[in-house]
């Protein structure tokens, strides 16, 4: 009964915070931004249930999913949809966050291991072909824009005649 309400305890402290970050205008709070709960309360609903209700650990993989993809959500929401441009390789980290745990908490099996390892790595890898992508579109004009100014500032120059010392 105890663990019943300081989980209830806490839920209240924490809404109750959100409604008083969107009074003050510090945040805006609405279904655009808050939605992710949907996700997150039932994510954490099954952490717990292993946690603290010592359920089976095969409850961490959906919680694990569930957490993460919540977290990506609520980011998209705070900061705006357009960055799942460059977040949609994070959502092979769920599966992997969720597996890992399963390897953690549960039998040690190194097949969970690898599977989380390599969706957790190719999750990283897309992240960065991504962002290099995005990075490359500017570097490569930039490039050329340099490459181009400096054509056009050795063309005035009169060209340095290369000394032969064969010549008397």
């Amino acid at each position: 009964m105890k663990d019943r309400k300081s989980l209830i305890g806490i839920a209240l402290i924490v809404f109750g915070m959100f409604f008083m970050l969107n009074e003050i205008n510090l945040f805006h709070f609405g279904w655009g931004t808050l939605w992710p709960l949907f996700l997150l309360v039932p994510g954490i609903m099954f952490e717990y249930a292993h946690f603290v209700k010592r359920a089976n650990p095969g409850v961490l993989v959906p919680g694990g999913i569930l957490t993460t993809y919540s977290i990506i959500f609520f980011i998209n929401g705070f900061l705006g949809y357009h960055l799942m441009e460059y977040m949609w390789p994070f959502f092979l980290i769920g599966p992997a966050f969720g597996l890992f745990q399963l390897y953690w908490f549960g039998g040690k099996e190194k097949a969970l291991f690898w599977v989380s390892f390599g969706l957790a790595t190719a999750s990283i890898l897309m992240f960065m072909i991504t962002i290099s992508a995005t990075v490359f579109k500017y570097i490569v004009p930039g490039i050329i824009i340099f490459i181009g100014v400096k054509l056009l500032t050795d063309a005035g120059k009169p060209k340095k005649r290369k000394k032969n010392y064969d010549d008397f």
